[in-house]
């Protein structure tokens, strides 16, 4: 019992932090396309030409890396509140969910980055490469998923990906003084 209990204890925490900075995330794709006068993210698809997708692009990805820095500014704040009313039942949960939310927003900002369409960081590549090559790049998105499944599976998103994750925990980290 004293498994489920601790399962359940640790979905608790990290769910609300995985499904804010998703929702996050795509909110701040759909608020950019919109601010650049793409209202039609409302009904589907983009305007705006290339500059317009690289920023609705790395709109999520930075919305990411602003809620593990405020994830970690809570994670200072927090300590403060363990010896107070609320104490153990409050503080405790709270703090542990900034942490999960510190890890979990800096894993998607940086998997988002990663250069393969449809990610975000295949759509700023996209729109940074000179036009005859992001024809020729645009033509890999049908393979897309495939790619990132095998890149998964064989574990080599991991030598490209956790160097960077690890960096950029560690920046927030000494940025919030953790």
């Amino acid at each position: 019992m004293d498994d489920l209990s601790g399962t359940l204890a640790t979905i608790c925490i990290v769910a609300p932090p995985i499904m804010f900075a998703i929702i996050a995330h795509e909110v701040m794709h759909g608020v950019v396309a919109l601010r650049l006068g793409d209202d039609t993210a409302r009904r589907a698809g983009r305007r705006g030409g290339r500059t317009g997708m690289l920023k609705v692009a790395a709109a999520g990805p930075l919305t990411n890396f602003v809620l593990a820095i405020v994830s970690g500014i809570g994670m200072r704040i927090v300590p403060a509140f363990l010896h107070g009313s609320f104490g153990v039942t409050v503080a405790q949960p709270l703090a542990l969910m900034l942490r999960a939310s510190l890890i979990v927003n800096v894993e998607l900002g940086v998997f988002n980055l990663f250069p393969v369409l449809p990610l975000d960081g295949g759509r700023v590549l996209f729109s940074l490469l000179p036009i005859a090559a992001a024809r020729a790049y645009a033509q890999t998105e049908r393979y897309g998923f495939l790619i990132l499944m095998v890149l998964l599976y064989m574990h080599w998103l991991d030598v490209a990906i956790y160097p960077i994750m690890n960096m950029a925990l560690g920046a927030i980290s000494w940025m919030v003084q953790l």
